[in-house]
């Protein structure tokens, strides 16, 4: 008996139908290529991909290692500022006056030095500098970083024969040095040892009676270099890079003190005794004071502390969005109101709005002659009316103050030298 086989159907179209066989045979080369087709365009488009993201990235580091070059040589400036307005200011007092002065230096800088080629030298003493600058007839202040030396002429700047080439140790991101008044100039030496300066020049452009003086303190660092680095990052990346600040630049004078004795209770809000605060700041010419409290943004997003501010006194959250300085710069420098709304705090203090240069009742008549502006529901309260739809003292990520605010801080830097 011929054996019949359990699967007729798969058999017979296996083993009895040629026409079958060679249409499963084309149907296989054609999904192979297909498949191979695939595969290609897969690669094409991974490599694509790659070189899209390789592009971005390198964009990306290219765009911040500007910003990072930006930052370093814009600190570098402001200490040869520094140096300048105090050699000058030395130079005009009597001959023999002294004074001892410390100076922020950034962590770009390995080293300080003065050097004047015209007078008599010791080359031993930093063979480095009298090999390169020895023929230089015009510089007289080098400062030393991993792409070689910047540069500078000062005017009034001495150097005995005896200290020539002079180069100063450095600690905590500072230098001190002895400015010895000539009569005509400034003679420069380093600071003897145990010499005790708590305030430390970061930018001077002059005397601080005729500039607008901001005094940096810190709470919760325990890196001066970190605490040194934030510093320059609210001076030189937020508040002279806005404006109108960042056009005004030499009316300012900015200081920071390392060792503040500052009590603070850190709990959803930056709370500090205010007479420590004051106290602190007191060693340094201050119109103006920041608290920097130091925050982990991990730290922060858990436990989310605000910045805020009242009278001079600014405390600012480190890991908090960068420009919630200017934010609270406006509250203590330009007596602005909160434009957006916060009815369960303003409504139990005693908010009036015809304190404040930005709130008004409708309709908006403070600023109705004003351009660019109108009149916007919402300021502190939800009764008060703004000038603009959005402000930095209404969101952190506006990128101005808006007509009106700006015309009053406009207004109060002109009071200034």
């Amino acid at each position: 008996m011929k054996k019949i086989s359990e699967h007729p159907e798969k058999s017979a179209g296996f083993l009895g139908n040629k026409k079958s066989t060679k249409q499963i045979s084309k149907f296989v080369r054609k999904r192979s290529f297909q498949t191979r087709g695939e595969i290609s365009l897969k690669i094409v488009f991974s490599i694509l991909i790659s070189l899209v993201v390789l592009t971005v990235i390198f964009l990306s580091f290219g765009s911040v290692q500007e910003v990072i070059e930006r930052k370093a040589t814009a600190e570098i400036i402001n200490l040869k500022a520094s140096i300048e307005t105090r050699i000058l200011q030395q130079s005009v007092r009597p001959r023999g006056s002294i004074v001892n002065v410390s100076f922020s230096v950034p962590s770009s800088i390995s080293k300080v030095c003065f050097f004047d080629a015209n007078k008599e030298h010791k080359g031993f003493r930093n063979p480095e500098l009298t090999s390169i600058y020895e023929g230089d007839q015009i510089n007289n202040l080098f400062f030393m970083t991993d792409s070689g030396f910047f540069h500078y002429h000062i005017d009034g700047l001495e150097i005995q024969e005896e200290r020539n080439p002079l180069c100063v140790n450095m600690a905590d991101n500072r230098i001190e040095l002895k400015l010895v008044s000539t009569g005509d100039g400034t003679d420069v030496e380093a600071s003897e040892a145990g010499e005790d300066v708590k305030c430390v020049s970061v930018l001077e452009n002059g005397n601080p009676a005729k500039k607008i003086d901001f005094v940096f303190l810190g709470y919760g660092f325990e890196d001066i270099e970190e605490y040194n680095n934030q510093v320059n990052r609210y001076i030189n990346n937020i508040i002279l890079e806005f404006e109108p600040f960042k056009y005004y630049k030499d009316k300012f004078n900015f200081y920071r003190i390392d060792d503040a004795k500052v009590d603070c209770k850190i709990s959803g809000f930056i709370q500090c005794d205010q007479f420590d605060i004051l106290k602190a700041a007191s060693d340094c010419p201050n119109d103006y004071i920041f608290l920097l409290v130091d925050r982990s943004v991990i730290k922060d997003m858990i436990s989310p502390v605000r910045s805020s501010a009242i009278g001079k006194i600014a405390k600012i959250n480190t890991a908090d969005k960068p420009f919630v300085l200017v934010h609270e710069l406006g509250h203590t420098f330009a007596d602005l109101a909160d434009e957006y709304v916060d009815e369960g705090y303003y409504s139990t203090s005693n908010f009036d709005a015809a304190s404040y240069i930005n709130c008004d009742s409708a309709p908006c008549s403070s600023w109705q002659n004003i351009g660019n502006t109108s009149c916007y529901e919402g300021c502190s309260l939800k009764r008060y009316f703004r000038p603009t739809k959005d402000s930095i003292m209404r969101s952190l990520s506006s990128p101005g103050y808006g007509p009106v605010n700006e015309r009053e801080i406009l207004k109060r830097l002109l009071y200034y030298e």
